[in-house]
């Protein structure tokens, strides 16, 4: 019997039942990168098939160029395509009940996916919706807990206003403003991408402060609190050393009084070192100049925080402190340094993203080729303008 003989006849090769759906949730991890990869070329070829369709007036569905080039990377059927098939079937038939099933309404159920995915096409790999910029926190730094809850605090506050119906776009962050926040964390040894706040300050200071100054009031109470006195008193007549609204003479007695206060507080520390030294413990005072300095830096970029954006250092605020007479680490003079030199470019560190120059041309040009497509739709005043809001407004939510 030859291999002719041995298949059934024709009418019952047409009744078998088509291959059952791959159910991709079982399948082997060959068969999913093997069909992922095809979906992804075959969505890209549909995609440029699309603009294709949109260039020359094609119409979306059987025939078009969108069909075409993707039937070249076809996939085997799958149980996620029948869901998606019958959610699809549901969309369409609420679409119809809400609008009808007109001439006007069909037009615009099959054009606007079109254009949606024309645009997408164009805009995804071009990045029109921003560079993507890494802001997670660094792991593995003593403080990045406290950097991560202060993170989520502030989201969470934004969380409360949206749920409350407030519309609060993203932000970017100008390369003047990460320029700044870089050197606070930089010289406060903060986590990568920490938020800057007077949390996560409360957190390095007790961390990197607190531990040294205990050991050292232990040592020697009287001669830190002078030093502390003195310093504290000195800040606040530098301020005042600061201040316009004083006389010249108050604003010059401020001045020298604050040197004096502050050379008192050296020579406080001055003697605790010579002691700690004679006693055989020269870490304590080794540790507690470290945390002094500290300190002093911490104090000063938490001055800086005023007047900002939560979470992010002031830059004109910590220029200020630089044409001040208030002692300054070195990256805060380098940042006041730039502050005061370019102050333009801190006037507004965090703004509003905005698209990149392409991004901004299709915006512009999206309700022209709305009214276009309208006024062919439905010629006359309602198609074109229709189509403009439409064509606009999906602009809007896809380039951002």
């Amino acid at each position: 019997m030859s291999e002719l003989d041995s298949l059934p006849p024709p009418s019952t090769l047409d009744e078998l039942p088509p291959p059952s759906p791959m159910d991709l949730r079982n399948a082997s991890l060959p068969d999913i990168l093997w069909q992922g990869g095809k979906q992804l070329v075959g969505g890209a070829a549909h995609g440029v098939g699309t603009l294709v369709d949109v260039a020359t007036g094609t119409p979306p569905g059987q025939g078009s160029h969108a069909e075409e080039f993707a039937s070249n990377f076809a996939t085997e059927p799958t149980l996620q395509d029948e869901e998606q098939r019958q959610l699809k079937e549901k969309v369409s038939k609420g679409y119809d009940v809400a609008f009808g099933r007109g001439p006007l309404a069909t037009t615009l159920k099959e054009r606007l996916p079109q254009a949606a995915e024309a645009i997408s096409t164009v805009t995804a790999p071009l990045g029109l919706k921003g560079a993507k910029v890494d802001t997670a926190i660094q792991q593995g730094h003593p403080l990045s807990a406290a950097a991560q809850a202060e993170a989520d605090r502030m989201q969470g506050h934004i969380s409360t206003a949206k749920s409350q119906g407030l519309d609060l776009s993203p932000r970017e962050v100008s390369p003047a403003q990460t320029y700044v926040d870089n050197a606070a964390r930089r010289d406060l040894n903060l986590p990568g991408n920490s938020p800057v706040t007077s949390g996560i300050l409360d957190a390095a200071d007790k961390s990197n402060v607190s531990p040294h100054y205990a050991a050292a009031q232990k040592f020697d109470p009287q001669l830190v609190e002078a030093s502390q006195q003195g310093r504290s008193v000195a800040r606040g007549l530098y301020e005042d050393a600061d201040n316009m609204n004083l006389t010249f003479a108050q604003r010059s007695a401020a001045r020298k009084e604050a040197q004096t206060n502050y050379q008192a507080a050296k020579d406080a520390e001055a003697q605790f070192r010579a002691k700690a030294t004679a006693a055989g413990h020269p870490e304590l005072a080794d540790n507690w100049d470290a945390a002094r300095v500290y300190k002093a830096k911490l104090e000063t970029w938490r001055d800086a925080l005023q007047g900002g954006v939560e979470g992010h250092v002031n830059g004109l605020r910590i220029r200020k402190l630089g044409l001040a007479d208030e002692p300054l680490s070195g990256a805060q003079a380098e940042a006041a340094s730039v502050a005061a030199q370019h102050p333009d470019q801190f006037t507004s560190g965090v703004a509003a993203q905005r698209p990149g120059p392409i991004g901004r041309l299709i915006k512009k040009a999206a309700p022209v080729a709305g009214a276009a497509i309208g006024g062919a739709v439905a010629p006359g005043v309602i198609g074109p303008m229709v189509g403009a809001e439409l064509a606009g407004s999906l602009a809007d939510r896809v380039i951002r």
